[in-house]
């Protein structure tokens, strides 16, 4: 079984390379861009996932986040990948996953050097 920080640090992982991908691409670019878009949905769902698969123990403790709604686009992006609205998704690119991530940075444990 993989602990929470595991899960966290692949959280962080994913949100990093999302900005990495985006980089200085505006919205517009980011509309026109289907391979863009196509590789923020996959680490979206990645987000999702591990998210999902914290334990109900942490979820209840870091009520902040809202949990169900993170794995809720991972199903969005899964399941209804044809019905996808990519301004709302921009959207989360700036508003809510530079939030998620500043937030769970200070919860992964430093590693022993």
């Amino acid at each position: 079984m993989r602990l929470d920080a595991t899960y966290l640090q692949d959280i962080l992982m994913a949100g990093e390379e999302i900005r990495a991908f985006v980089g200085t691409a505006d919205e517009p670019g980011f509309l026109l861009d289907h391979l863009l878009q196509a590789a923020v949905a996959y680490k979206l769902s990645v987000i999702g996932e591990a998210a999902g698969n914290l334990s109900p123990e942490f979820r209840a403790i870091h009520t902040a986040i809202p949990w169900q709604r993170i794995r809720g686009l991972r199903n969005h992006l899964i399941h209804a990948y044809g019905d996808v609205d990519q301004v709302a998704v921009w959207r989360i690119l700036q508003h809510e996953l530079p939030a998620l991530l500043s937030y769970i940075e200070p919860l992964i444990p430093a590693e022993p050097q």
